[in-house]
């Protein structure tokens, strides 16, 4: 049986209908306006535009060689690990966004139709009365007045995961600077041995040039010649033992800067002659630790985190309230009254309701209070792990100190050794042309001369790593290593 349209309930009905069509518009352009990540990978591309292939499309430009304080540079800006945290430190910051919003008023509308038809009926009973369809439109406010202090320190626990993120983020950008340093270093070093046994080769074939003559003119001695030429053998040897480190490392810095790690980038620099001393002592250097260090600035957000879930932890024993507010539309219309019946039951009333809620979870087997001795537990080994964190870097920053100075003595007893080495090769080469000397003398001279050429470039570099370690055990970023 139909029912009669109501002008009001018609003109209700429409009104909802316009809302919701309304809102699906919003949804549909919203979907379009703000793909989800999954689409805007499709956006892309095809599922190529996924493959590992494609990655090195979005680095940056590679220039023709890098300078330690370039390789840094570039090492920020296109490592990935780096980029990955930055993307943690966005969902941080989301993460404290949605905690913010959980202590501000929720409004939602809600709209329902619904319809009774009666099938059978049995007594004194007016199934007109039951025959119903009635429209429903809802506009509900909800606001937290009380959580226990839950709301608040969850919000601020979100904030300190943000700070710690972002703290985290600093510490891998200063690991990354680090590694670039002792890699860039090790290079230079590889790269000196390349140079300095190439040299050395050089020196060796001409020596053994000169001993097979002698020998053939019967000279000098065939053991000679044998031991000139397994010399050359062995230089030989550790020559290309450094060419292959040069180019293993040459890979690693490539990987580290964010490069393939084919690319035909070339490293330069060189250590420099005069190394500077450090501008402070160890005394400062640990002050200025116990202030930057980002390895206790985690520790230390770590520790409040931990002391925020306690205090939720407590606030679960306190009561909820909550306040709520609605304004309701509702619209009745009945079954079409019998032949002759003037009683007209369709109605339509709008009206607010207003309530405030009180919540308290008496008994819940214990659960809260175990929740808050782990919770009190988490703060204990935060302190701990706070107060072996502190240890550590003092440890650190009095080891690389020590270190730093050690190195930089030895230095200048390199630079002495390398100079008597060459001087000492020269006579020998000067001897062996005048047979006075033996090629014994010449190659033990040769010998002598190729360690103190290691032993200038293992100070050199031993100094500038000590001295990078004990930077980033400071907690400060310096690239290039200038005071």
């Amino acid at each position: 049986m139909s029912i009669p349209a109501n002008p009001k309930s018609v003109g209700t009905i429409a009104f909802y209908q316009t809302c919701c069509m309304f809102l699906v518009l919003q949804l549909v352009v919203l979907s379009v306006a703000l793909p989800t990540p999954v689409q805007a990978l499709s956006i892309a591309g095809s599922p190529a535009a996924l493959d590992l292939g494609a990655l090195p499309q979005d680095r940056p430009p590679v220039p023709a060689s890098y300078d330690l304080v370039a390789s840094v540079e570039r090492a920020l800006e296109a490592n990935p690990r780096i980029k990955a945290y930055r993307f943690r430190v966005e969902g941080a910051r989301a993460e404290s966004n949605i905690a913010l919003s959980r202590m501000l008023p929720t409004i939602s509308f809600s709209l329902s139709r619904s319809t009774i038809r009666n099938e059978s009926a049995r007594g004194a009973i007016d199934s007109d009365f039951i025959d119903q369809t009635a429209d429903m439109g809802s506009l509900q406010f909800s606001q937290p007045l009380f959580a226990g202090m839950t709301l608040l320190n969850g919000y601020q626990r979100a904030r300190l995961q943000q700070e710690l993120a972002a703290a985290e983020k600093d510490r891998i950008e200063g690991q990354i600077i680090l590694d670039v340093q002792m890699t860039y270093f090790d290079l230079l070093t590889a790269k000196g041995e390349v140079d300095a046994l190439r040299s050395a080769v050089t020196n060796l074939e001409t020596s053994v040039a000169a001993v097979r003559a002698y020998e053939q003119l019967r000279m000098a001695a065939y053991v000679d010649l044998l031991s000139a030429e397994a010399d050359l053998a062995d230089v030989r040897q550790q020559l290309s033992k450094a060419e292959n480190q040069v180019a293993v490392l040459t890979v690693r810095l490539n990987a580290l800067l964010g490069l393939a790690p084919t690319s035909a980038v070339a490293y330069a620099g060189n250590f420099p002659a005069a190394p500077q001393d450090l501008p402070w002592t160890i005394d400062a250097g640990v002050a200025r630790a116990m202030e930057q260090r980002l390895d206790l600035v985690i520790q230390r957000n770590v520790l409040a985190i931990a002391e925020k879930d306690a205090r939720i932890a407590a606030g679960q024993f306190l009561p909820r309230i909550d306040l709520q507010a609605a304004y309701n539309d509702l619209d009745k219309d009945f079954k079409e009254p019998a032949a002759g019946s003037r009683l007209d039951r369709d109605y339509e009333t709008a009206y607010w309701s207003t309530s405030v809620s009180l919540k308290w979870n008496i008994f819940e087997g214990g659960r809260r209070h175990f929740n808050m001795n782990r919770a009190d537990s988490e703060v204990l080994r935060a302190r701990e792990e706070l107060r072996e964190a502190v240890d550590q870097v003092i440890s650190q920053v009095h080891s690389f100190y020590l270190m730093s100075r050690e190195a930089r003595q030895r230095i200048d007893a390199a630079e002495q050794a390398l100079s008597e080495a060459a001087e000492a090769k020269a006579r020998a080469q000067v001897r062996f042309e005048a047979r006075i000397g033996t090629v014994t003398e010449l190659l033990d001279a040769e010998s002598r001369l190729i360690r103190a050429h290691s032993n200038r470039l293992q100070a050199r570099a031993d100094y500038h790593r000590a001295v990078a370690q004990l930077l980033y055990a400071v907690g400060e970023r310096n690239p290039a290593l200038r005071f």
